[in-house]
């Protein structure tokens, strides 16, 4: 009998604990009427102001400005249009529609905006070619940006850029939307740039580079000879100045290569 009135006690214990917990709940839940109204109210006008927007014609997309203008091709212009032009402004993707622009290996960078009410801005950062690329004797050319990425590819060069022959890399041909991640590439890039700034450019044009497996970098201004700059073909530059002279007159001709890589010159004549 003492055991039936103990299980009965806990039992009743049990249920008092529940009704306890809600009655605690109940409380609560009336303590915060007020503010679950007002959220409740605050919610139904964001979503009312939100309906409200999106249907609002006045807010379609109408125009389009792109800057630079003339960037994108007539394809490229058209699925633009067909993507935001009558849309509503507050509804576009503008990231979708960067993203869908970058696919394009000639746009480095894609930044969309709305211009309130009716109008979406496009500011397009170009990849600017730096040079032709080799990777095989008898290969294609790729045309390639200064970030390494191939954005077209050509049976033969000309002397509009200089052709970069990195057949050392194990890559066979270059193909339009590729990125070459390479250490020696970012080298010639920085020689380039650094380069043209060079007093020498005002006289010179570089015509090849050579980039071997090992990142090491040779230089050919015009129809040569051969210069070797390493594997930082940057700090050699102050050295060019020491071989000026070897440009000169018909002797040049007769020069297979020069050797900056060491600090001093070394000239191996054929």
């Amino acid at each position: 009998m003492a055991a039936r009135r103990r299980k009965g006690s806990g039992r009743r214990r049990g249920w008092r604990s529940i009704l306890f917990f809600l009655e605690g709940v109940f409380r609560l839940f009336i303590k915060n009427i007020p503010w679950l109204i007002l959220v409740l109210v605050l919610a139904g006008l964001v979503l009312g102001i939100r309906k409200f927007l999106y249907a609002d014609s006045g807010l379609f997309v109408q125009k389009i400005v792109i800057e630079p203008a003339g960037v994108l091709s007539p394809n490229q212009l058209a699925q633009l249009e067909s993507a935001v032009l009558g849309k509503n402004i507050l509804k576009i993707d503008l990231k979708a529609i960067a993203r869908r622009l970058e696919q394009n290996p000639e746009i480095r960078e894609a930044r969309i905006q709305r211009i309130f009410p009716f109008t979406v801005r496009v500011e397009i950062a170009e990849r600017k070619p730096i040079a032709f690329i080799h990777f095989s004797p008898r290969g294609s050319f790729g045309l390639i940006g200064d970030d390494g990425f191939i954005l077209d590819i050509f049976p033969k060069t000309d002397s509009s850029f200089p052709t970069v022959e990195a057949f050392g890399l194990g890559i066979k041909e270059p193909a339009i939307g590729a990125c070459l991640k390479s250490r020696g590439f970012v080298e010639v890039v920085r020689f380039l740039k650094a380069f043209s700034q060079h007093p020498l450019a005002r006289r010179e044009t570089v015509s090849k580079i050579s980039l071997d497996h090992l990142n090491s970098i040779s230089v050919t201004f015009g129809p040569g000879p051969e210069i070797k700059l390493g594997q930082d073909p940057v700090s050699h530059l102050k050295n060019l100045e020491k071989i000026v002279y070897l440009f000169e007159g018909e002797g040049r001709s007769g020069i297979e290569y020069v050797d900056l890589q060491y600090g001093n010159v070394i000239v191996k004549r054929k």
